[in-house]
């Protein structure tokens, strides 16, 4: 891309970290974001999501609430949406106490 003059922004790389995540291969996307950061790029919520997403898919609940607080440490600010992938984790693996706790974190 950069060989023709176009630059990735945020939402590009935010592409790349969704990929990366999906495959589960959190070292990379632990590189693309420090890619990011070395161009100035700041992350957004639709970065970090997919992270929390496959860590939660994976029952990793831990690093996705370790995800959250990083977001939250940076500022940006986990929205609804960010919680319903953890809600809907919790509730597809039987968790339901634990998904009606995400529910009472999402209203506070």
């Amino acid at each position: 891309m950069e060989q023709r003059d176009i630059k990735a922004d945020v939402a590009t790389f935010s592409s790349l970290i969704k990929g990366h995540a999906i495959f589960q291969d959190f070292h990379q996307v632990d590189a693309v974001l420090g890619q990011m950061q070395v161009k100035g790029l700041v992350p957004d919520v639709l970065t970090y999501m997919p992270i929390v997403e496959a860590h939660a898919k994976r029952g990793a609940f831990k690093d996705a609430y370790r995800v959250i607080a990083e977001m939250t440490e940076l500022g940006i600010s986990p929205d609804v949406h960010v919680f319903t992938v953890i809600l809907d984790a919790r509730a597809g693996r039987g968790e339901f106490d634990e998904a009606e706790h995400v529910m009472t974190e999402m209203r506070n």
